[in-house]
């Protein structure tokens, strides 16, 4: 699951595009919202699939190709495009410097006479 962080002055938000398979309620965002413990449900219509996230006191709804975004009081709720522009911008999955896995490296235990 490819979750992407965007930062926009001192908050960070989680957002994940919503681009479902043949079979929506196992895809990344519904996965992501599932474990989240965030109802919604998944409809059809002649403009394809629509999510629709019960989280709020109004049902709030994502068309494919739609973000959803959870802000860092872990709300969520849809976008059309991608969290970018102006001052926000992506967080990079590792810091500067740091390998895949986050990790900078290793200590040796080996000394070099």
């Amino acid at each position: 699951m490819k979750i992407s962080k965007f930062q926009s002055g001192g908050s960070v938000v989680e957002a994940i595009q919503w681009a479902p398979t043949d079979d929506p309620e196992r895809d990344d965002v519904t996965t992501w919202l599932t474990q989240s413990n965030v109802p919604y449900y998944v409809d059809v219509d002649e403009e394809g699939y629509l999510l629709t996230l019960r989280d709020s006191p109004e049902d709030l709804c994502v068309r494919t190709g739609g973000w959803v975004v959870r802000n860092g009081q872990g709300e969520f709720y849809p976008l059309t495009h991608p969290p970018s522009g102006g001052a926000c911008q992506e967080v990079p999955s590792s810091p500067p410097g740091a390998d895949a896995s986050g990790a900078y490296g290793t200590i040796s235990t080996h000394l070099v006479p």
